[in-house]
């Protein structure tokens, strides 16, 4: 598990971390990285080993999962996938974004 912030994107690597964490992790550092107006958030989520039609409990397909349901539509305006990880594009808030770095504390509490 790992976290990145440089002001204008975050990363959030998921490697390691249970599925049902993992729901829990994206969430919260979605939020905040809203709240601190970055442009983007990219998570990590491995490549997946199980068959797509099947869909098995994945953190990959937890992810897809999440933004096709809608759970994400207050914070992001697109998402872009790739093999490994999936780029999450954020709403603009009209605000100045924050200089301050997200703390990883608030993330991984």
């Amino acid at each position: 598990m790992r976290w990145e912030d440089d002001g204008a994107k975050v990363i959030l690597d998921l490697h390691g971390v249970r599925v049902d964490d993992a729901e829990a992790l994206v969430l919260r550092a979605l939020r905040l990285a809203f709240q601190y107006g970055r442009m983007s958030m990219k998570v990590v989520h491995g490549n997946s080993t199980s068959e797509a039609l099947y869909r098995n409990r994945t953190i990959k397909y937890q992810l897809y999962e999440l933004i096709e349901s809608g759970v994400l539509d207050d914070y992001i305006s697109d998402e872009l996938y790739s093999e490994g990880f999936c780029t999450l594009i954020l709403h603009r808030t009209g605000h100045k974004p924050k200089t301050q770095r997200i703390n990883p504390f608030d993330v991984f509490r």
